[in-house]
């Protein structure tokens, strides 16, 4: 049996190398993005079941890419996000953040929580 689908998007080509090691290991089927742009093309194709996105990219915003998921989605239905960002940037409209956002997720990370987290959001046992 194939594990969920998860989508990660980075513009740094070594976060989305470890994060896909360590959730491919983890037994989740992953596909990588370095751009929103892309990642959008990609989950029109193949809908993820999880998107784990960078904040800040060139071109559209980790916000950006799950708003446009958030409104491409049948309702009631939005793919849940996670939104990695570099340690002391700080998010600061909460009431503006998309329904699907579920966490942010500071860099630096330990990608064993970051495995840890993603079961979270799937609902799946710890």
């Amino acid at each position: 049996m194939l594990g969920k689908k998860i989508l990660v998007v980075d513009d740094e080509d070594h976060i989305r190398r470890v994060v896909e090691f360590k959730l491919s290991a983890a037994g989740y089927r992953v596909s990588t993005a370095p751009d929103a742009e892309s990642a959008l093309v990609a989950a029109k194709l193949d809908r993820p079941d999880l998107l784990i996105t960078d904040l800040q990219m060139p071109g559209a915003s980790g916000l950006d890419l799950c708003r446009s998921l958030e409104s491409e989605t049948p309702a009631g239905a939005p793919v849940p996000a996670l939104l990695l960002t570099a340690r002391n940037h700080e998010l600061r409209d909460t009431s503006a953040h998309p329904s699907n956002l579920k966490r942010v997720i500071s860099k630096p990370f330990s990608p064993r929580n970051l495995v840890q987290v993603v079961r979270e959001t799937l609902g799946e046992a710890v």
